[in-house]
């Protein structure tokens, strides 16, 4: 019975605390079990046009054990052909904390 109460405990403490690493001006609720949503990465704009050209540049962690990739502006805008970035949003995927992917998409020129 200890055994079985100590796996519940750890999977409650991985379940609730997957997904805190990335803190935004805006975060939309997340759902405990699957999260899949986008939202602005920053929230000071001074009325620029929405830009139709972007790029993105994603990271992945695997059952919160490994994480990879490169998210940086810098290679969301070499992905995108950007030379000017006039603002980014973020994009989040994730499904219990087996498989997240965090997606920074920059919009310019």
């Amino acid at each position: 019975m200890r055994k079985l109460m100590l796996v519940v405990a750890v999977c409650g403490v991985l379940l609730f605390s997957t997904g805190c690493a990335y803190r935004t001006p805006v975060m939309p609720p997340a759902g405990a079990f699957f999260s899949n949503y986008k939202a602005p990465l920053g929230s000071e704009y001074t009325g620029q046009s929405v830009e139709t050209e972007q790029g993105e540049a994603s990271s992945f962690s695997v059952l919160c054990l490994f994480a990879f990739g490169d998210c940086s502006l810098e290679a969301a805008a070499k992905e995108g052909g950007l030379s000017t970035i006039t603002h980014c949003d973020y994009s989040y995927l994730n499904v219990m904390g087996l498989f997240q992917k965090f997606t920074i998409i920059a919009h310019g020129r």
